[in-house]
């Protein structure tokens, strides 16, 4: 809920995912769109985060770090995040 009537951010963001139980057969399309409540995100180079979370995206055995991806990029935004992708790295950071 907004505090001020003034806030034109959305309430929500909506971003694609995968949705399946590990336990049971892959067969089929398991792509799902789900609604997390909208929270402003600062973004650096190699992060992004609010004021709970933040993502670094570092692959250990590759010994580098993935462009961390930009929620509030209007495409993506547009889209409702980006398109599900097994290996996608900053699909897994969304």
């Amino acid at each position: 809920m907004r505090m001020s009537p003034l806030d034109t951010r959305p309430e929500r963001r909506p971003l694609r995912i995968f949705a399946f139980d590990p336990m049971l057969s892959r067969a089929g399309d398991y792509r799902v769109t789900v609604e997390i409540p909208y929270r402003t995100i600062t973004r650096g180079e190699r992060y992004f985060r609010d004021d709970r979370l933040e993502v670094v995206d570092y692959d250990a055995a590759a010994g580098r770090y993935f462009r961390a991806v930009d929620l509030n990029d209007e495409e993506i935004a547009m889209t409702q995040g980006l398109e599900p992708l097994e290996h996608d790295p900053q699909f897994h950071q969304q």
